[in-house]
């Protein structure tokens, strides 16, 4: 279905805000990819996210939106989700899923569907790719696809999604470059002992900082990430 509207009638509308759920991150509508190697601390970042949103708060000096968070785990399991989740101090308005078993998060499509509407969430963090979707990431198309279904889950639910995913021990991405095309908002996120750098490589749907520095601090009672 074509739908036709006028340069005249766009122009003329007030402008529109980027609806932010964490500044730079994650937007409503969107899909975003923020990538890292093993132990760099995407989830550790992801997680902190959840807790601003659920709090309304600054982490990571990421100012969040008050919302809810619907964390979908496919890499870390739930012990250690759980003993992260206590750490970090979430408390509310998080809901996790784990995964049983094989998952494909193409043909389970449906079921997270189900989940997306019975909790509404504001924010979903799917952790991570190559975990939650068996297909071959060296496949353009079918990449290609299976974003542009998240792409549209995101827009149908008007929620934004986070996805996290690996990068290659040398650099770069693992798989197909449909993987850094398809979303609107692309992160790297390196580590350098405690501290955390997150480099944006593009950001369609407004601005964004070049560099943003932060730190993940913590011991063996408490992790906060400043």
């Amino acid at each position: 279905m074509l739908r036709q509207v006028s340069v005249g009638d766009m122009i003329k509308r007030d402008r529109i805000k980027v609806p932010w759920e964490c500044d730079g991150v994650a937007a409503r509508g969107c899909l975003s990819i923020l990538a890292g190697r093993p132990g760099e601390g995407k989830s550790w970042l992801a997680l902190g996210l959840a807790k601003g949103c659920a709090e309304g708060s600054v982490v990571a000096g990421i100012p969040c939106k008050l919302g809810r968070t619907l964390y979908l785990d496919a890499e870390n399991g739930e012990a250690e989700m759980t003993r992260r989740a206590q750490l970090i101090g979430l408390n509310r308005n998080v809901e996790f899923l784990f995964t049983e078993g094989m998952f494909d998060i193409e043909e389970n499509l449906v079921e997270l569907c189900h989940h997306i509407s019975f909790i509404s969430p504001t924010l979903i963090v799917l952790d991570g790719f190559r975990a939650l979707w068996p297909g071959d990431e060296n496949d353009s198309r079918a990449v290609t696809h299976v974003l542009g279904l998240l792409q549209q889950v995101a827009r149908e639910y008007d929620v934004a999604i986070l996805m996290l995913h690996h990068m290659s021990k040398t650099g770069g991405y693992r798989g197909t470059g449909a993987i850094a095309a398809v979303p609107q908002i692309l992160i790297e996120i390196e580590a350098e002992g405690p501290a955390r750098e997150l480099k944006w490589e593009k950001c369609r749907v407004g601005p964004s900082p070049y560099r943003h520095k932060f730190s993940i601090q913590g011991d063996a009672k408490s992790v906060r990430l400043a």
